[in-house]
């Protein structure tokens, strides 16, 4: 099956505000090895208070499966519920999800699907937002897996997280920038420099968000960055952002 991936997806929940990031990168697997195949893939997209991401599959001409055609729909069909809860727009994303990827439950079953194995996810979507009132950021995960006897998938229903803030979570690749947080070198020594660096392009880019918020945004475009260096064939060096300011109800897209 010439299925297209992608990582890395990262989402961060602060006192100040919420933010989701994610590498730019389509790869393909032949013979156990990542071949990217396509840069500029937008995986995190912003409606108006919410914001939703996803790795893993990106695209799958079988299903007719394009992530940023597929997410872009669903926003378009979605626009005029402005009173939409980050939990309504998780299940109406499982829905979606499930309609989309029946066609691969069948193949499974008839084991005539080898992208995936057993336990393994094929898909992640994030959902992370406010509510009117922005008193707390929401962030809920939906997903579908192979199940473990290899016969069908199982499909995550929204899973709200809930958490202490700050709170992180992320999807698909983290090797290195979690060795960097663990002050593991080269990697930390990395983190650092490029964090830095970020910091000045996110004061250009993001002038109107608090100081805070502008460290947390660089840290986490640092962190995909790491990743990136030390994971070339998976991970993209450009990241794409969505930060929410909960002070000015505003969000920022940026690209770093």
């Amino acid at each position: 099956m010439p299925v297209k991936k992608g990582t890395t997806l990262i989402v961060l929940a602060t006192d100040d505000g919420l933010l989701i990031a994610a590498d730019d990168i389509m790869y393909r697997e032949q013979e156990g090895q990542a071949i990217p195949v396509k840069q500029n893939v937008r995986k995190v997209w912003a409606m108006g208070n919410i914001m939703i991401g996803s790795s893993g599959i990106l695209f799958c001409p079988e299903i007719e499966y394009e992530f940023e055609n597929w997410i872009a729909n669903f926003i378009e069909a979605h626009r005029g519920a402005t009173d939409k809860l980050p939990s309504d727009i998780a299940e109406a994303i499982h829905v979606k999800m499930r309609e989309t990827f029946q066609p691969v439950e069948t193949l499974v079953k008839k084991g005539k699907w080898e992208a995936h194995a057993p336990g393994e996810r094929l898909v992640n979507y994030v959902i992370a937002g406010y509510t009117k009132n922005f008193r707390k950021p929401y962030i809920f995960e939906v997903g579908a897996e192979v199940n473990s006897a290899g016969d069908g998938l199982r499909y995550i229903a929204p899973l709200h997280h809930v958490h202490q803030l700050p709170h992180r979570v992320w999807f698909g690749e983290d090797q290195f920038f979690l060795r960097a947080e663990e002050r593991k070198e080269p990697e930390a020594s990395l983190l650092g420099s490029i964090a830095s660096d970020a910091l000045n392009a996110v004061a250009v880019q993001l002038p109107d968000i608090p100081e805070p918020l502008q460290e947390t945004v660089a840290i986490v475009v640092g962190s995909v960055k790491v990743e990136a260096h030390f994971n070339p064939n998976k991970v993209g060096d450009a990241v794409n952002l969505i930060v929410i300011d909960r002070a000015s109800r505003k969000h920022y897209l940026a690209i770093f």
